[in-house]
Order: C-alpha cells, then sequence, then structure tokens
C-alpha cells in the first residue's frame, strides 16, 4: 500500500483460490484505511500494525493491532468487519474503535481473544513498559465493568522493558496474559491471571503474577504464547539465550499450576 496507515486483509476459498465476493472489488483483496482515527494520517513516519483477527459465530471479523505503530500517538485499534469485508457501522459507529491505554504515549496491541458473550479482550504493552490489558463491548464501546472503570487494566512488573505478547481466557472467564520482564537481572518469562472484571486474580501465585528465569545467569527469556492444558495447567512458549554472549537461542516451555502459580 502506498499509505502506511493501512491494514491489508484478503479471504481464501476452500479450493486456495480468492474469495471475489470479499473487499468490495472484485479481488478477493482489500486495504483497510485507518486515516480516520489519526490526524498524522498522509504524513506518517511509521506504520499500522495488524496483529490479531478473530470470527465472531455470526461471521463478523475482528481484527486489531496497532495504528501509527512506531510512534508516540500510536493506539490500539479494533475493528469489526461485516462478512463481506465492509466496515461495520454498529461496531463503535464507523466499524473502527481506536483508544490510549493512558499514559499519552506508544501503545501496541499483540493479542486478542473473545468472551463467550461476545466481548472483546485485547492485551499488549505501552511505552511506559507496563502491561496493558482492555476490554470492549460488542458494539466496540469501551466495557466499563473492566478494570478501573475505563475498560483498561494497567499491570507493572517492575520492571523496564515488561511487555505482554499472548493471552488465552479460562473456561470460568479469568484470563491470563503472558510476555517478559526484566524486573530481575534479566528478562523473564512472566504472566499474570485477571478475574473477569480485569482484576488481578489474588488466586494466583498470591498476588496474580508469576515470572520464571529458564536458564538464570542473565540469560533473557522471551515469552511469546500460552495455552491451557486439559488439566488447567498454564503452558507458556517462547525461546531463551542459550549463551550470555551470543545470539544463540533455544526453545523454551513453562508450565505453571493455574491455582497456585509454579
Amino acid at each position: 500500500s502506498s499509505n502506511k496507515n493501512q491494514w491489508t486483509l484478503a479471504r481464501i476459498n476452500t479450493d486456495g483460490t480468492l474469495d471475489t465476493t470479499f473487499g468490495g472489488n472484485s479481488t478477493g483483496k482489500m486495504e483497510l484505511s485507518l486515516c480516520g482515527i489519526t490526524s498524522a494520517c498522509g504524513s506518517m513516519t511509521g506504520s499500522s500494525q495488524l496483529e490479531e483477527m478473530a470470527l465472531q459465530p455470526d461471521g463478523k471479523i475482528i481484527a486489531a493491532g496497532s495504528q501509527n505503530e512506531p510512534d508516540s500517538s500510536s493506539n490500539f485499534a479494533v475493528v469489526r468487519l461485516t462478512t463481506t469485508g465492509a466496515l461495520d457501522t454498529s461496531f463503535s459507529g464507523d466499524g473502527i474503535h481506536a483508544f490510549d491505554l493512558g499514559a499519552s504515549n506508544r501503545d501496541r496491541l499483540k493479542a486478542m481473544a473473545l468472551q463467550s458473550n461476545g466481548k472483546i479482550v485485547v492485551g499488549g504493552f505501552n511505552d511506559t513498559k507496563d502491561w496493558g490489558l482492555a476490554r470492549l463491548n460488542t458494539d466496540g464501546s469501551m466495557d466499563t465493568s473492566f478494570g478501573g472503570g475505563d475498560g483498561i487494566t494497567i499491570t507493572d512488573f517492575g520492571g523496564d522493558d515488561d511487555k505482554a505478547f499472548d493471552l488465552v481466557i479460562e473456561s470460568d472467564g479469568k484470563i491470563v496474559m503472558v510476555g517478559e520482564t526484566n524486573a530481575g537481572s534479566s528478562l523473564d518469562f512472566a504472566v499474570a491471571r485477571y478475574t473477569s472484571a480485569g482484576a488481578l486474580d489474588t488466586g494466583f501465585s498470591s498476588d496474580g503474577k508469576a515470572t520464571v528465569d529458564i536458564r538464570g545467569s542473565n540469560r533473557d527469556d522471551y515469552a511469546y504464547s500460552i495455552a491451557i492444558a486439559g488439566n488447567g495447567s498454564v503452558v507458556l512458549a517462547g525461546k531463551s539465550r542459550y549463551d550470555t554472549g551470543g545470539t544463540r537461542y533455544e526453545w523454551a516451555v513453562a508450565q505453571f499450576v493455574s491455582s497456585t502459580g509454579p
């Protein structure tokens, strides 16, 4: 795209061909402009990042990411499309809802999941290097019953490089988010569990937060993905630096007992 403030989407039929009924231009491909939510459109130094997608039971498409991502004005952005790829104007008035996490700096959305009731949970981090978790109602408005009354929960692990990358919703409605923190001597796996109302769940590791150092000895660990095992345990996956001075990494996996911590 010539305009960096656009997301590109496509839909493919089951036989691998482009679905020409999608996107409104008979190609099966479309560019989704986010110009309406930023005054920097047309003169941007960065680009908007599409990070996550999900399908509602009715076939509508939820897309989420960050607009003008490398710029200090970057916000979380959540978009809903109809089944044919048009902006769904029943969502936030124009199909697009962008919002700031509250610190008035760069916000980067990295994770999304849909609750069984259709509400949209998104997570990521800001340039204060705190985790941000937010929930939207099905109409695209902020869910004021979540977090601090504005639909947003901010979590500080104590480091200056805390980042969240993935989240999952447990069967009981609790939310578990994963990422990394350098609150210790190096970057470590980090995980937090929240109640369905967006508060840290003190039934998990006493304060709702836990970390694990994969290798120790000042070797950085990066957790990028999370899943819930059949027994309810929380499984984190990522990579761990093999040596202190080099660039060699190995896969790393850690498992937490959901109710008690590591």
